[in-house]
């Protein structure tokens, strides 16, 4: 039955995924590590961030705040082991819920006793997301239970991080990365095995100095990697070059009034590729959101609702996929055939959003700002010359 569910999970997450998100890239830096008993996780976008992982890595099982799971939609779309966090609990507490004082010894022993059957344990140890410059201070419930599972037997640890070009808006790309991995097989200290699952995790992450700083790093990552996707992570890692920054700094000040597509002004490769491809997505995109337009505009509401900008997209995919399935169950009361043909268009369609919108704004800017044609050619250039393999 547990594996019946895992697959039905799976098959969902997958086709939420490939509607909402343009591209997911996975890059191993470990030369095919296996996943270990522990897997310690980035925290970016929200929830978003376990669907994404879980689509790489169905295996793994989330050690995952209680309160996700307190609503109708969240026990649907969230699963794993609950942990009742110090915040979570006082706020259960304000609220008249009732809180069991065992719960997460309880937790302890389910994580323990899935490493040491052979399973992952997912565990993100900034505790919850945010989409700053800098990680979030990593707490120490990883290396306490990897302290106690080396009580008890061997254990392997791979840490994971991810990257969004667009978090807040669907149609991005998404990168997620493996490290290599940690072993003991005896017992450790806790304060080195937090130190030692620390330099992992940041081993595979990328910092900046502060938000202007990032901004201009992503702004070229996307520049780069337009048409070559392996080109992201690498810019954004080596980005940090005055006279670059300086040429970008020069090109968005006379593109400001130009249409942007990920806070960059583009063109197109090829004019008339990216027509080709522009017409043919919008045959299929067009019709999508016109049909969906319920789920678009629930999504846009919901989206306001969010206070941070990593809970942005988790607002709009829970509403989004709430509507869009209460309006293809009444569709399919009245033709099941037409509501499965509907819906296969709608995912198809939302999928391609990502290209329709980039070629779309790379055509209209080359027929209404095609003077800045040289200049974008000539950062393009640039960004060659610094990062010539």
């Amino acid at each position: 039955m547990q594996k019946i569910k895992q697959g039905i999970s799976k098959f969902f997450i997958s086709l939420l995924i490939f509607a909402y998100f343009r591209k997911v890239i996975f890059l191993d830096l470990s030369k095919n590590d296996p996943l270990g008993q522990m897997a310690v996780l980035s925290h970016r976008n929200g929830a978003i961030d376990g669907f994404l992982y879980a689509f790489i890595f169905p295996q793994i099982q989330f050690l995952l705040a209680k309160n996700l799971r307190r609503s109708f939609l969240g026990k649907i779309f969230f699963h794993g082991i609950e942990i009742t966090r110090k915040k979570d609990r006082e706020k259960a507490l304000k609220q008249g819920l009732k809180i069991k004082e065992n719960d997460n010894f309880s937790t302890l022993k389910q994580c323990l006793n899935l490493m040491q059957n052979g399973n992952t344990l997912g565990i993100f140890p900034e505790g919850t997301s945010a989409l700053n410059p800098k990680h979030l201070k990593f707490d120490n419930g990883a290396s306490k239970i990897a302290h106690l599972m080396l009580k008890k037997d061997t254990l392997e640890m791979t840490p994971l991080s991810i990257f969004y070009d667009d978090p807040a808006k669907m149609g991005s790309k998404v990168f997620i990365v493996k490290g290599k991995n940690l072993k003991w097989d005896c017992i450790q200290d806790k304060e080195n095995l937090h130190t030692q699952i620390s330099t992992a995790l940041e081993s595979i992450l990328i910092e900046f100095k502060d938000e202007k700083e990032q901004e201009i790093c992503q702004n070229l990552a996307v520049f780069a990697s337009l048409y070559r996707d392996d080109l992201y992570l690498k810019i954004l890692k080596n980005s940090k070059i005055l006279e670059l920054q300086e040429k970008l700094k020069s090109y968005e000040n006379k593109s400001h009034k130009a249409f942007l597509y990920k806070n960059c002004a583009i063109f197109p490769k090829s004019f008339w590729l990216s027509l080709w491809v522009f017409l043919i997505t919008v045959i299929i995109v067009a019709p999508t959101f016109l049909l969906n337009l319920p789920t678009l505009i629930g999504s846009f509401i919901a989206a306001k609702f969010s206070k941070e900008k990593h809970t942005i997209s988790l607002y709009k995919i829970l509403s989004g996929v709430s509507i869009f399935t209460i309006f293809y169950v009444i569709l399919a009361l009245f033709s099941p055939f037409l509501a499965f043909l509907c819906m296969g268009l709608s995912l198809w369609g939302f999928h391609l959003y990502g290209a329709f919108k980039k070629h779309g704004i790379s055509l209209l800017n080359a027929i209404f700002f095609k003077q800045l044609k040289q200049d974008y050619d000539d950062l393009q250039e640039k960004i060659n010359e610094c990062f010539k393999e």
